[in-house]
């Protein structure tokens, strides 16, 4: 993206056509969804396509909270962290969410310090 404006697209359900559809549209980020496995995303978008991935936090681990969505909060940064990476769910928030599990998610995301194996 370098600095222009760029395309975020979210081909939910795509499964491991991810790649393809970043190919065949030429997007600049692509949202995953949570049932993407992270280490193919790291390894074939981020890595062989050189490109964004924005997720993919399970909404419903932010609605449990506590340490299971701490643990899989920490998985994704380690994973997809030292690519070009936009933390997100990989889907919608629920409304049942508590606003606790929100800030508590946004505090440990904002806290990470990214590698600097990635510098745009």
């Amino acid at each position: 993206m370098h600095g222009q404006p760029g395309v975020i697209a979210f081909p939910r359900g795509a499964g491991l056509a991810y790649d393809g559809f970043v190919q065949a549209t030429g997007v600049d980020c692509v949202g995953l969804d949570s049932t993407v496995p992270l280490e193919w995303a790291a390894q074939k978008v981020q890595g062989e396509l050189g490109r964004c991935v924005q997720g993919n936090l399970d909404p419903q681990l932010l609605v449990a909270g506590g340490p299971a969505l701490e643990a899989e909060t920490h998985r994704i940064l380690h994973t997809l962290g030292s690519g070009p990476f936009v933390f997100n769910l990989g889907h919608g928030i629920v409304k049942t969410t508590p606003p606790e599990h929100v800030a508590a998610l946004a505090q440990q995301v904002r806290s990470w310090a990214a590698p600097l194996a990635y510098q745009e």
